[in-house]
């Protein structure tokens, strides 16, 4: 008689400490203070999305070994659908997908500067969908599959007040107005 088969370890339990990559854990791709604020769980639901993410901090790795290995500052990434359209996301945002990351790299420079970097370094950019300088304040970036390389400055233009626009290159925006320098 065979003994009986041995049940294969049960996987940790998720957590914002999971970590998806050397730098970056679940809670800080899942960090929403919309959602926290109005009591909205934003955990990606399924294991598709929890792949997602790990693309996303995969590629989140490579911008960091850009920026010269220093910490980045995670504002935004995966949304589930609630908090996308609570925060005024497009409805079909990489962000909901696990795909996005808004950032910001102090110890860098400005958004600005990472901008300028990101969109400069050939090899990053062959793993990024979107890369997009957003209103002088943070960069948004995207690793989903379609690999677009699109590089964009986001806008206001004093005539159209908070409609965004888009530039297809990084371009220097005010970040008190959001709107074009010079």
């Amino acid at each position: 008689m065979e003994p009986p088969p041995v049940a294969p370890p049960a996987a940790a339990p998720l957590s914002d400490s999971t970590k998806l990559s050397p730098h970056f854990t679940l809670g800080e791709l899942t960090v929403s203070a919309t959602a926290r604020a109005r009591g909205i769980s934003n955990f990606p639901p399924t294991e598709e999305m929890l792949e997602n993410l790990r693309t996303a901090a995969a590629g989140m790795e490579k911008v960091r070994a850009a920026l010269g290995n220093r910490p980045i500052t995670v504002n935004s990434a995966y949304r589930n659908e609630e908090v996308n359209r609570l925060v005024g996301g497009v409805p079909n945002s990489d962000h909901t997908k696990g795909f996005s990351v808004d950032f910001v790299c102090p110890g860098f420079g400005t958004p600005y500067d990472i901008a300028r970097k990101l969109a400069a370094d050939a090899s990053l950019m062959q793993d990024v969908d979107q890369l997009i300088y957003e209103f002088g304040r943070w960069i948004h970036i995207s690793f989903a599959p379609q690999r677009r390389k699109q590089i964009l400055t986001a806008y206001y233009k004093p005539e159209t007040g908070k409609q965004k626009h888009h530039l297809p290159v990084v371009q220097a925006v005010n970040p008190e107005t959001g709107q074009l320098l010079g």
